[in-house]
């Protein structure tokens, strides 16, 4: 009995990827690349921003994470 033959995925085209459906997620990509070439101290000011952005805007997020936190 024969094996199977292995299919490579480096012999696949790029082009579907390149369709309008996933630009959001190449933006995605390119946003996170530009990001991981900041300067150390530009990226730490940049996070704690967020941080504080998100701990405002989500208190029921938060609210449900220190409930599980004091359950523990």
């Amino acid at each position: 009995m024969a094996k199977p033959k292995k299919i490579s995925t480096l012999n696949q085209s790029i082009w579907p990827y390149l369709s309008p459906r996933h630009w959001p997620t190449w933006f995605g990509v390119g946003i996170a690349w530009l990001l991981a070439h900041l300067p150390w101290k530009l990226q730490r000011f940049l996070g704690k921003q967020v941080g504080r952005l998100i701990h405002k805007v989500s208190a029921r997020r938060r609210n449900i994470c220190l409930t599980n936190l004091q359950l523990c």
